[in-house]
């Protein structure tokens, strides 16, 4: 497989994200900046925590992290990720923690 152009960028966003515990779950959109070489493929590391449905990734209804990693196609060594936390919402005690 030929490495791609030195100038060769891209990159998936956001980079985190941190979404408190809902049952009906959250959505967040993914932006590919850059000129990826082929068409971008996402796989999470844990589908019962975040998966990806049609360029969102969506989360919230399972704890815990994984990672989202995305994938060129035409250049499977060029893989970004996105971190994604799910965590039980605290009660406020009126002390910060």
């Amino acid at each position: 497989m030929q490495e791609p152009n030195p100038s060769y960028y891209w990159d998936a966003f956001p980079k985190s994200v941190k979404q408190s515990y809902n049952a009906a779950g959250a959505r967040f959109p993914i932006r590919i900046e850059g000129q990826p070489h082929g068409a971008v493929t996402f796989q999470s590391c844990d589908p019962e925590i975040a998966t990806v449905e049609n360029g969102w990734i969506r989360c919230g209804t399972t704890n815990g992290s994984t990672l989202i990693l995305a994938t060129d196609s035409a250049y499977p060594p060029s893989v970004r990720h996105i971190q994604v936390e799910v965590y039980e919402p605290t009660q406020p005690n009126g002390y910060g923690w």
